[in-house]
């Protein structure tokens, strides 16, 4: 069994360290076995989870700048994977970033900022300015009237949407008891 041992190695197709080995010296070892786990020093693979609306936004290629508390500088990183399914205890969508920095380490954390596609004629609304899930109250010739919006995307206290024109004027003090065609003093 030793002779037939020496026949075998394992490489692997980067210069690498290992950061955990599962297994002793002598030790059996199985078919489907983990052996252990290396790491590449030179390229990492971030991972971060994204919601399922706004996973719409970004995708493969997409850029991102990453920075941590530790480190004084930022680095850049590319989106190379994303999840093709959802994460069914956070509902989410996992991404990928390769991030080639040799002041990063394994086991870091960092927090980013990714640009994804640009997306043209949207707004910036208060979240409590939206009625009936994704309505908002205009104001129209000393009028109430409602209006039909797409939510692009949920920011906090905030909502992006789409489907308004410049020239329309979203009531700022909006109260519950405002219909659709009630006049305005």
């Amino acid at each position: 069994l030793e002779n037939k041992l020496e026949k075998f190695s394992i490489k692997a197709p980067f210069d690498c360290v290992v950061t955990q080995s599962f297994l002793s010296k002598g030790s059996n070892v199985l078919m489907g076995q983990k052996l252990g786990q290396i790491i590449d020093n030179n390229n990492y693979e971030i991972s971060t989870s994204l919601g399922i609306s706004e996973s719409e936004l970004f995708g493969i290629g997409d850029k991102a700048i990453l920075s941590s508390d530790d480190l004084e500088q930022s680095f850049s990183a590319t989106i190379n994977r994303k999840g093709n399914h959802i994460n069914t205890l956070t509902q989410s969508i996992d991404f990928f970033f390769d991030v080639s920095n040799k002041n990063v380490k394994d086991g870091m954390f960092v927090k980013g900022e990714v640009f994804g596609k640009k997306i043209l004629n949207v707004y910036k609304i208060p979240r409590n300015k939206l009625t009936k899930k994704n309505f908002v109250l205009l104001k129209d010739n000393n009028r109430v009237k409602e209006k039909e919006v797409k939510i692009v995307y949920f920011e906090n206290d905030s909502v992006i949407i789409s489907d308004l024109e410049n020239k329309d004027c979203v009531i700022d003090n909006y109260r519950n008891y405002f219909y659709n065609g009630m006049e305005i003093n």
